[in-house]
């Protein structure tokens, strides 16, 4: 019995997948369909803790996971074939008095690739694996399952907090490169340390609360060992498809089961965080969540949804890679630009049904019969660019790591195909790799020609990727967690004049035959990007500080918008853009949002209450068009009139141009003629650079 206990063994981690269906009603079931594809093929990414070996060999009080009221510690280890390495992933300190009675932890952690995809879409960007634990009585035991054996989650309250400390990478460069999924997941999500980290905590209902039949139920093996959770159930959790208020397997995704905790200590140069937990109810990850509050997005976005989605809610909102992500309740997912234009539509899940014309189904389903008989479908996404004019994207997501693209005619646009085969390759990237990467070896290749440009990714053991056009010839090279202590003298140097008491979080080093960079990201979400010899190339600081706006600045905005208050700022430099290299966004809590150049020039402005107009605006307006109200204004460089104006948009319709000076220069008889003209232009430069 003492030998079981403590010879734990994950050779049949994998052996057992979701055979039961929790109930659901129709609509559930029919919406669940979709996402029950992905998930059949989404890889179970457990890892245990530590083989235990023979207790003559090793100090009893170091190793044990069981534990009493006495208290003491537990270490639980990555490398559990190798217990000479001492690599401890979570250590648990545990008070005396904290526990009444004696306890065995079985510690995991939880990730898969394509839950990461799709949380990092607007939801979070996940920084480690996320981890949580398995107890059960001591005087229970161990005893011999079989598959139809089922039992939950045990919550147990703690008299005391529990100090964790939780070494987040480590163990994790230990993937076998034979397999995709895990190599992926590593490289571009585990490894990846996020330019701002904050602990986040997620909700395990107990059997007397919400959920279906008594709650998240817990793999074991034949030898009596509890192998984790569920992994449906853990993904419905962690996505929010199942929480309080939704059922299992509900299509919608959000992140309600989350909570920050608030207390922890994170030391990002040796990638630990400590944090207390109470009791054994919740998983926990290291995260960036950036979810916003409705009530803070633009009042472009706002307005936008208003007019054009009037009977639609919205469910939550993001802001991610200078895009602003609101998640609709009827399943789509609008996405605006920082200024608060609108840019695309996303429905994640549609059905294949739902594809219009008839000719389109066929001709897609013509092109994976032909092209991948062998192949199945695991999800369909639709996508619209543009609005008044669209253009339409169907996203094909394949097994064997296969995602094709289609037009809304059902051609082809792009292939996306992770982990090809070496004889799909030109000689000339093998040829490049083994000169300039010697000392590294390939751990997977991808195919992608979903942007228009058709290329070859390389992933490589020294945590690059290196870029080939489609005849082999070399493109770019990028090296992941680049060396902080690597950087050049001169960006050193600049961080430490300018950011001394704040955390580089992660350096990317990019190099192609035309250019040289460093992408640095502190762990205050400032992002930079500078050449070999410290020139700035690009920054953005968000929250920025508003006593460090230019005194130019703050006397435009007292001379303009004095009653205004400032609610957040955020300050963008980039060399590349000759008109406005530096800007400063900043969003006021009246509807109003106004861009400014370091001088206090006003580039761009949008709002939609009266009082921010210039009187002579408000006034001519009054006198020509009586009881008609302002619905929405902008001020931005019009290409039409090649100068910066103000475009004030009336309740009736009517378009009202004035120029900076807010002198009148002419009517359109509806705004809705215009925007559909300069979407046009849009939809054109859009089409021109894919």
């Amino acid at each position: 019995k003492n030998e079981n206990l403590f010879h734990f063994s994950i050779n049949k981690i994998n052996q057992y997948t979701n055979k039961q269906n929790k109930p659901t009603n129709q609509y559930t079931m029919k919406k669940s369909i979709c996402l029950l594809f992905i998930l059949s093929f989404l890889l179970l990414s457990f890892s245990s803790c530590y083989k235990y070996p023979d207790l003559e060999e090793h100090d009893y009080s170091f190793y044990n996971r069981v534990i009493g009221p006495k208290g003491g510690i537990i270490n639980f280890f990555a490398n559990y074939s190798n217990d000479t390495i001492d690599d401890v992933v979570v250590k648990l300190e545990v008070p005396e008095g904290a526990l009444d009675s004696v306890i065995v932890f079985n510690m995991y952690q939880f990730g898969e690739y394509e839950l990461a995809s799709e949380l990092n879409n607007g939801f979070v960007k996940i920084g480690t694996k996320f981890l949580y634990f398995v107890p059960f009585y001591a005087s229970e035991g161990y005893y011999e399952h079989d598959q139809v054996d089922v039992s939950y989650h045990l919550s147990i309250q703690f008299n005391e907090p529990i100090t964790v400390t939780y070494n987040y990478l480590t163990g994790q460069a230990d993937f076998s490169t034979n397999d995709i999924d895990k190599t992926k997941l590593y490289y571009e999500y585990f490894k990846t340390v996020n330019q701002s980290f904050k602990l986040y905590k997620i909700k395990i209902p107990r059997t007397d609360e919400w959920g279906q039949e008594n709650n998240i139920r817990i793999n074991w093996n034949t030898q009596g060992y509890p192998v984790g959770y569920n992994s449906t159930d853990l993904t419905y959790i962690i996505n929010g498809a199942w929480s309080q208020t939704s059922e299992w397997g509900s299509s919608m995704l959000s992140l309600e089961n989350w909570e920050e905790v608030t207390e922890y200590t994170h030391n990002p140069n040796e990638n630990t965080v400590v944090f207390d937990i109470e009791d054994t109810d919740y998983l926990y990850v290291i995260a960036r969540v950036i979810q916003i509050n409705e009530a803070n997005l633009p009042p472009k976005i706002i307005n936008f949804i208003d007019i054009n989605f009037p009977d639609e809610t919205i469910l939550h909102a993001a802001f991610s890679e200078h895009e602003f992500y609101i998640y609709m309740a009827n399943r789509s997912l609008l996405i605006f630009d920082k200024k608060g234009n609108f840019d695309r539509l996303l429905f994640q899940s549609i059905f294949f049904s739902e594809i219009t014309p008839q000719q389109t189904q066929t001709n897609i389903l013509n092109y994976i019969n032909n092209n991948y008989p062998e192949a199945s479908i695991n999800n369909i996404s639709y996508i619209q660019y543009g609005f008044e004019f669209p253009f339409i994207n169907y996203r094909f997501t394949l097994s064997q790591q296969l995602t094709l693209l289609f037009d809304e005619f059902g051609s082809i646009q792009g292939i996306y195909h992770y982990g090809i085969g070496g004889n799909k390759v030109p000689q000339e990237v093998f040829d490049y790799i083994s000169t300039n990467h010697s000392t590294s070896s390939i751990t997977n290749i991808t195919f992608d020609s979903t942007d228009g440009i058709p290329k070859y990714i390389v992933y490589l053991s020294d945590n690059s990727k290196v870029y080939f056009m489609e005849n082999g010839q070399w493109i770019t090279t990028v090296y992941f967690n680049y060396e902080i202590d690597s950087l050049p003298e001169g960006i050193t140097n600049y961080f430490t004049e300018n950011f001394s008491d704040i955390t580089i979080a992660l350096v990317h080093y990019e190099i192609s035959e035309d250019y040289e960079y460093y992408h640095i990201a502190l762990m205050n979400s400032v992002y930079t990007i500078f050449t070999p010899n410290a020139e700035l190339n690009y920054m953005n600081i968000p929250y920025f500080e508003e006593e460090n706006l230019p005194d130019a600045v703050q006397s435009s905005i007292n001379a303009r918008f004095q009653d205004a208050n400032i609610q957040t700022i955020d300050y963008f430099y980039d060399s590349e853009n000759s008109e406005t290299p530096e800007v400063y966004v900043i969003y006021f809590e009246n509807s109003l949002n106004v861009e400014f150049l370091p001088d206090g020039t006003i580039t761009y402005l949008y709002g939609n209450s009266p009082y921010t107009l210039p009187p002579n605006i408000t006034n001519y307006i009054s006198d020509n068009y009586h009881g008609d109200g302002i619905s929405e204004y902008e001020i931005y460089y019009d290409y039409e009139y090649q100068a910066i104006v103000w475009h004030i948009y009336l309740d009736s319709g009517i378009l009202l141009i004035f120029d900076i000076e807010s002198n009148f220069i002419e009517e359109w008889g509806g705004f809705k003629l215009f925007k559909k003209h300069k979407k046009n232009r849009e939809i054109r430069k859009l089409k021109m650079e894919d």
